[in-house]
């Protein structure tokens, strides 16, 4: 059926932006037709009531796509016994001139067939994209819990953050806060790809007041390579705010070894931006068996307090959150921690507040910040016997540059490299550079 035609919730509705998002990364110069059915008996045939059609239309007809239009059907399933349909395939055919000239299906063998095959760049970029397509439809929005919003935005304009958006999933994560009481649930947004399982696993640690989004020009340049994750921790990014909870760097901590447990299960590589170091020291300190190496960009964790926590001082309270809730303070903050202040675009802008509209996100940030955020783990920097590499701006403005001095120093047998014309933000500013470090680090 007409992908406009099956957007008639606003969960179907942003599970097809969703499509087109991931679509148009992969192929920037495709036009959508979310009606490539017409209504005539020559058509009429071919439209299937439980599937979402979408049309994608190239500039004219290309020798690697072997095609000049291609035809996207997301078929879906509902047995009787669920509330919400499930995907069970996806299809797609490549048209010329004279009609179909290839087609697609992960119903079956995942081969393509016809008469002619796309280039196999192009059979890759296509595989990629209905794995996506899988992963984005194996939550439905509609099952999440009333604590979490649909993640959607209409006013992401980088093609890597648009697929990053579409490609969150969410986990419900059992938590052991204490021991002294029971474990609880929290609804948990990841990031992952599963690319080459032969290295120890990557995990993404964002920074304060933030959410996977910061990872968007990184995640695709290591997920090609290796298998990688990104997590929103909690009382951060996407993941679900227990009303009930106190937000602090030991539930943090907690919450983080059971995502492991639950989903990764295996020494990992893991890599902490500024607030995420802080939290990926703190973690290796106490859970080395599941850290095989330590990348810290940028880290906060020498001295004590969060990272901005002079905008939450807690007898603020709603004024301060209020505060950096604001635009142009966002966007002050942003263009401060880049090198290259252009870099603070509008699309950067809206990657670092959309979750700003999550339920509890003001009371999360100031329990976390009246918690005192992260201590100095200088003192105990001594016992991390993880190897580890520091990644360091030349040009960071948030954090300075003396203190990578000092983590190296502090942290017995680590690297230290320097990243010249960088900020704060080198995942942000130095995408491929900062790939290249981590890749030759975790192998």
């Amino acid at each position: 059926m007409n992908a406009v035609e099956q957007a008639k919730s606003l969960e179907f509705a942003s599970k097809i932006a969703a499509v087109v998002n991931l679509f148009q990364a992969e192929f920037p110069d495709a036009r959508v037709d979310l009606k490539p059915w017409s209504n005539d008996p020559d058509t009429r045939q071919f439209i299937d009531p439980d599937s979402i059609d979408l049309g994608f239309h190239f500039p004219g007809w290309s020798r690697k796509l072997q095609s000049r239009s291609i035809l996207v059907q997301i078929r879906l399933h509902c047995d009787g016994m669920e509330t919400a349909q499930r995907i069970i395939g996806v299809e797609a055919e490549g048209f010329d001139h004279r009609g179909q000239a290839w087609r697609l299906s992960t119903i079956g063998n995942w081969q393509f067939v016809g008469e002619a095959e796309p280039a196999a760049e192009v059979c890759d970029k296509l595989k990629h994209f209905c794995r996506e397509v899988h992963g984005s439809f194996l939550r439905s929005f509609a099952s999440m819990p009333d604590s979490m919003a649909p993640l959607f935005s209409d006013q992401l304009t980088e093609p890597t953050s648009m697929a990053l958006l579409a490609q969150i999933q969410w986990q419900p994560i059992l938590t052991t806060l204490s021991t002294a009481a029971p474990p609880i649930t929290i609804a948990t947004t990841y990031v992952h790809t599963l690319a080459n399982p032969h290295h120890p696993p990557l995990l993404l640690l964002h920074g304060f007041d933030s959410s996977v989004l910061e990872f968007r020009r990184l995640f695709p340049l290591l997920a090609c390579e290796q298998e990688t994750w990104a997590l929103d921790l909690l009382g951060f990014g996407f993941t679900e705010r227990p009303p009930s909870l106190s937000f602090n760097p030991e539930a943090i901590k907690a919450h983080l070894y059971g995502f492991w447990q639950a989903l990764i299960q295996r020494p990992m590589t893991l890599v902490g931006a500024s607030m995420g170091g802080a939290a990926a020291i703190d973690f290796a300190l106490s859970y080395p068996q599941a850290v095989a190496k330590l990348v810290l960009i940028d880290s906060a964790g020498f001295t004590p307090g969060p990272v901005l926590g002079k905008f939450l001082v807690p007898p603020l309270g709603y004024l301060a959150t209020e505060f950096l809730r604001h635009p142009r303070v966002r966007q002050g903050i942003s263009a401060s921690a880049y090198h290259d202040p252009s870099l603070a675009s509008q699309d950067a802008q809206h990657c670092s507040a959309l979750h700003l509209g999550q339920p509890g996100w003001r009371q999360a940030l100031i329990s976390f910040t009246q918690s005192g955020g992260y201590p100095s783990l200088q003192p105990r920097l001594p016992q991390l016997q993880t190897p580890t590499l520091i990644l360091w701006g030349q040009s960071d403005r948030i954090l300075g540059t003396a203190v990578a001095q000092s983590f190296q120093g502090a942290i017995a047998g680590s690297q230290l490299v320097w990243i010249p014309d960088c900020g704060h933000l080198p995942h942000l500013e130095k995408p491929q550079f900062t790939a290249e470090q981590i890749l030759a680090f975790g192998r």
